[in-house]
């Protein structure tokens, strides 16, 4: 019997939009993707499907009335393509059919699922303008200017569908206004007919004192309930009583307001549009009570120093800021209506209400050891009252620890390291926010998961696992090598008693997503060579070359930390691996210096054997220079962004070389060359020399450098300007599509002005996205700030972007400078 899986629905929008899923698809199944699309759009599909003899599979695409719009009967790899044209929603079906008289037990397991790759593109991105490039002779930037002419028109064409939309919910809505109106004409027509036969019933029978009661009753509710919708219309209508705050006026209406709601919005923001209303409403009906609330607003998009101050992230966020509380509390109550709105502020409108305790527990030098070492499970933030990024963390890392403790015994706490600078500097802070995790005993990770809400409980939590899996049989053995672009290390032990189990584990919780850890306490067959207690190090069969063994193996007796740290570092990376985005951070990048060869990159059964075809000719020469220079490969799709630092994505050969020394500067072997192992081991060998001239991706030195008092700078000219020792530095580092550097250069502006008379600074500003950031300036957002002493390391600002602020920190630098 076929099984049918309906089981992902993708809505797909006006603009745009690629998206690509493989799964795997075991005989006599079927599965079916349904893909939701507007009218007068482009889809199309790229497929890949295992081929195995004997087995067919059949790809069908339709529509909601039947229509067959794409039908292939032995699908194996190959495109569909379809115009809607209305909007409805199709369905992608694949099935693998047996031959006739074959039933499925006959297969083995390894040829009774296939793997399916569907790539899905629709709109924009189902133009080949790699294609019009070359039928037209369109330079790069005349193709780059037309994909973004058509992503243009295919947003206008968006807003116009959203605004066709919205007419049509307004109109539906004046209708149904309309409709409720005329049925309560109606209702009160019926009623006062009722009433009129009732009064002429009690007429006929002589009951005047009835009468007289019933004409009462209905006078004093026909009163009521005018006087009703009189008070209804009284709060819908009248002049805003919302405040609108600014920098200028909030801290004294803050301070003239016991309880103050405020709403952070931005005016494009719809969930803030449908609060409106209701906002409002909630404000009258708190107005005139006992214990008024007062209700204001904010435009985060224009008081970006407010925003930032209070950590505002989304649209609408609302504040409660009260007279008996240091700070404001979060409002997390109901959006509409406005009575549920009311009902909520009038707990924090009673004057006695006070903030609840923090779940967040305060540190000193008097009960850190024993927190840290007595607790199950601790997260630790070192902060400074001062810090930006710490103010933004402070009440996701409350609401964290809040849910933590309902649901875990896991406790968090912070250090003020400003008052507690024992302990800041025991443990090196040098940054803030800087987080660590302890467990019970005392011992210490550095935290590596999202500073978030969500991002702390998840980790957190995961933290409680074992972050090691227990190897029960040979499966769980091949799992752990799912990825073959991370080592996989095994631990081999007798019983979780042996000395090498506790630093096996302790090891595995500092890098559980840098490798992939597994241990047993079984002897399989593919530990035969190994003697436990032991820990095996090994790389996926994909990146293992004739140079290198299959298991490197750790068994030293009476081993400490820094033995097994050693023994990693030696032997983490295969002679040629492959470089990612992940594991460049974590393990290549102390691995300099490192030549990357950037290919496309495919080790499925189909492009393997080419893969390995050039990873092979990179192999012989990296065993002859591998005690000089690390090397890998990287994919040039997933890898993108390597490719255009070294300014290659434009290259049209199909294997390019990118090289870092250990300083982080850039080489780049010649593309007219073409690349084997010969011209590759010389261009190495040119490197090792110092005959290779390194790669600055830089803009042109600008004809006329200074503009209202600030000098622009690019990397070719940046070591001389900024790093000039007769002078003190200030460097913006923007880029040009950064809304957030747009709004803050007139305040930049104003800050050169004001020290325009001041000789030994100069105010500097370059265009990061256009070029290389130099070492020793940590540029992870825009905008960045730095100031740059003479003659020692910059400074990074965190402050607001206020003027008065920026002030303070470059006088305050010019100040320690000049004492020294």
């Amino acid at each position: 019997m076929q099984l049918i899986f309906s089981f992902l629905i993708f809505p797909i929008f006006l603009i745009g939009y690629t998206y690509s899923i493989s799964f795997t698809l075991p005989v006599s199944t079927r599965k079916c993707l349904k893909e939701e699309v507007h009218k007068d759009t482009m889809v199309t599909g790229d497929y890949d499907i295992t081929s195995l003899p004997g087995l067919s599979t059949h790809l069908e695409v339709k529509d909601t009335k039947g229509h067959i719009l794409y039908n292939k009967e032995d699908a194996t790899k190959g495109r569909f393509a379809f115009t809607t044209e209305d909007f409805d929603i199709f369905d992608i079906c694949v099935e693998t059919k047996l031959p006739h008289g074959q039933q499925k037990h006959h297969l083995s397991p390894q040829h009774s699922t296939k793997e399916v790759t569907i790539k899905i593109k629709h709109g924009v991105e189902t133009k080949d303008y790699e294609a019009l490039a070359k039928a037209n002779n369109l330079k790069p930037l005349e193709v780059e200017l037309n994909r973004l002419e058509d992503l243009t028109t295919s947003i206008v064409s968006d807003f116009a569908y959203m605004k066709q939309r919205e007419e049509e919910m307004r109109t539906t809505n004046e209708s149904t206004n309309n409709k409720v109106l005329y049925f309560s004409i109606f209702s009160m027509c019926c009623l006062m007919s009722l009433a009129l036969w009732q009064v002429l019933y009690l007429l006929h029978c002589r009951m005047r004192s009835i009468l007289l009661l019933t004409f009462f009753f209905l006078l004093t509710w026909a009163v009521d309930d005018f006087s009703t919708a009189d008070d209804d219309n009284a709060i819908l209508s009248g002049p805003n009583i919302v405040v609108d705050l600014s920098k200028d006026n909030f801290t004294q209406y803050i301070q003239q307001n016991p309880v103050v709601l405020v709403e952070f919005y931005a005016p494009w923001c719809g969930h803030c549009k449908q609060l409106a209303p209701f906002y409002e409403q909630a404000a009258r009906l708190m107005k005139d009570e006992e214990n008024p609330v007062a209700f204001a607003k904010i435009d985060a998009t224009i008081e970006q120093s407010l925003a930032m101050e209070y950590s505002i992230e989304g649209y609408p966020t609302l504040k409660i800021f009260h007279k008996n509380s240091q700070k404001p509390v979060d409002y997390d109550g109901p959006r509409q209506p406005a009575s549920a709105i009311a009902d909520f502020m009038k707990t924090f409108a009673d004057p006695t209400w006070t903030p609840p305790p923090s779940d967040v527990i305060e540190l000193t030098q008097e009960n850190f050891e024993k927190f840290t070492t007595d607790e199950e499970l601790t997260l630790v933030e070192f902060y400074a009252p001062w810090c930006g990024h710490c103010k933004r963390l402070e009440p996701k890392f409350e609401k964290a620890a809040t849910l933590l403790k309902k649901d875990t015994n896991i406790r968090l706490a912070k250090v003020d390291s400003t008052v507690e600078t024992e302990l800041a500097t025991s443990h090196n802070i040098t940054g803030y926010p800087t987080l660590f995790v302890y467990r019970k005993g005392g011992k210490r990770i550095r935290y590596d998961g999202e500073q978030t809400e969500h991002g702390i409980v998840s980790t957190m939590k995961e933290l409680l696992s074992l972050p090691s899996r227990e190897i029960r049989n040979m499966n769980d053995y091949k799992n752990l090598f799912r990825k073959n672009d991370q080592p996989v290390i095994i631990g081999v032990f007798q019983n979780d008693q042996d000395h090498l189990y506790q630093l096996f584990i302790d090891y595995a919780y500092t890098k559980r997503k840098v490798f992939q850890f597994g241990h047993t306490f079984e002897k399989f067959s593919v530990f035969d060579d190994v003697q436990s207690p032991a820990i095996v190090l090994q790389h996926h069969s994909d990146v293992r070359s004739k140079y290198e063994k299959e298991k490197f193996i750790f068994n030293k007796h009476n081993a400490n930390e820094n033995d097994f740290e050693l023994f990693i570092e030696q032997y983490q990376i295969p002679l040629v691996g492959i470089l990612t985005e992940e594991n460049q951070r974590n393990i290549y990048l102390s691995r300099r210096p490192i030549c990357v060869v950037m290919y496309d990159l495919d080790f499925s059964f189909e492009h393997r054997e080419r893969t390995q075809y050039w990873r092979n000719k990179i192999l012989n020469v990296a065993n002859n220079y591998k005690d000089k220079y690390t090397f890998a490969v990287a994919d040039e799709e997933k890898m993108s962004g390597l490719l255009k630092e070294f300014a290659l994505e434009e290259s049209a050969e199909d294997v390019n070389v990118g090289c870092f020394d250990k300083n982080g500067l850039k080489y780049r072997m010649d593309d007219d060359d073409e690349f084997t192992s010969e011209s590759f081991e010389e261009f190495v060998s040119k490197l090792i020399k110092g005959k290779v001239k390194p790669y600055f991706k830089s803009q042109p030195i600008p004809k006329q450098s200074v503009t209202n008092g600030i000098h622009t700078v690019v990397a070719k000219n940046f070591e001389k300007i900024v790093k000039d020792k007769t002078k003190n530095a200030v460097v913006f580092f923007y880029a040009p599509w950064c809304g957030h550097c747009t709004n803050f250069k007139p305040t930049y502006m104003k800050l050169a002005q004001r020290y325009t008379s001041q000789s030994n600074l100069i105010l500097t500003q370059i265009d990061a996205s256009a070029n290389d950031i130099p070492s020793g300036f940590e540029v992870t957002g825009f905008p960045t700030i730095y100031f740059v002493p003479m003659n020692n390391q910059p400074v990074k600002y965190e402050g607001n972007r206020d003027i008065n602020d920026l002030v303070n920190f470059i006088d305050k630098n010019l100040q320690s400078k000049s004492e020294l």
